[in-house]
């Protein structure tokens, strides 16, 4: 394998893992750039069953550019904003409860809650 093919296969395996690390289908839920997951930060609806809550941190946007890349990503995906205050969504039979926090230096706290009604 050439040089090129060796750093192609690479970067798509890389690239496969991390996308492989969100817990959500990109249908469901929108994935931030940068977004590292806490480990103690998944929670499931059952042993074994769905992920229904997942927090994480990232340094790749302002407080207001994030909010701004849900809003949009979920509208896009058909959720409806249900709070003027709050990143509270609604999407057929499911709830989606965004919370952002401010952390040290730059970066922020990302909490994100899936049920259903």
């Amino acid at each position: 394998m050439n040089r090129c093919g060796f750093f192609l296969a690479f970067f798509l395996f890389f690239f496969k893992i991390q996308a492989a690390d969100w817990p959500f289908q990109s249908s469901e839920v929108p994935q931030p750039e940068g977004l590292i997951l806490n480990d103690d930060g998944l929670s499931f609806d059952a042993p074994g069953g769905k992920i229904i809550e997942v927090s994480g941190e990232t340094d790749a946007y302002h407080l207001e550019q994030l909010k701004k890349f849900f809003k949009t990503s979920l509208e896009e995906l058909g959720w409806k904003k249900t709070s003027s205050k709050e990143m509270h969504f609604e999407r057929d039979h499911y709830r989606l409860e965004i919370q952002i926090t401010k952390c040290e230096k730059k970066r922020l706290k990302i909490s994100i809650k899936l049920t259903t009604e």
